[in-house]
């Protein structure tokens, strides 16, 4: 009975990693009701050592054509790394991309962009990629 009750704890255990995978900082669990609830309702902090920035930022790098305006508004900072041809702006209009979290950050009212990119961690939003309607 107790070894039975291990495998279903130990499967239980790795089904959530799975889920929040490679985001393991971000699991939450049903006690919470889930990283998404959690994120939703805004009870804990996600993202907060800059998980899936780096994921945005790849996206980014991936699709940005040559010299293109990058508008980054995340936390922390320091852990993004763009391609070195792209230009750093700090003008929402004149940002091609933006590359956005909510951690400290206001919340982002872009009309002239659109979310072309969303990194989750089982449903929560940890980055979000905005890119400008013109292109």
């Amino acid at each position: 009975c107790f070894a039975a009750l291990g495998v279903v704890a130990g499967l239980w255990s790795l089904h959530g990693g799975w889920r929040v995978h490679p985001y393991y900082l971000d699991y939450y669990n049903e006690l919470c009701g889930g990283t998404a609830a959690v994120a939703r309702r805004h009870l804990f902090e996600i993202g907060w050592w800059g998980e899936g920035l780096g994921a945005a930022t790849r996206f980014v790098d991936r699709v940005a054509p040559r010299g293109a305006r990058v508008k980054v508004m995340v936390t922390p900072r320091h852990v993004i790394e763009l391609r070195p041809d792209l230009v750093w702006t700090e003008d929402n209009d004149s940002a091609e991309f933006i590359v956005y979290n909510e951690l400290l950050n206001p919340p982002l009212r872009v009309p002239r962009h659109r979310v072309v990119f969303v990194v989750r961690a089982d449903g929560a939003p940890l980055a979000w990629v905005y890119q400008r309607n013109d292109r």
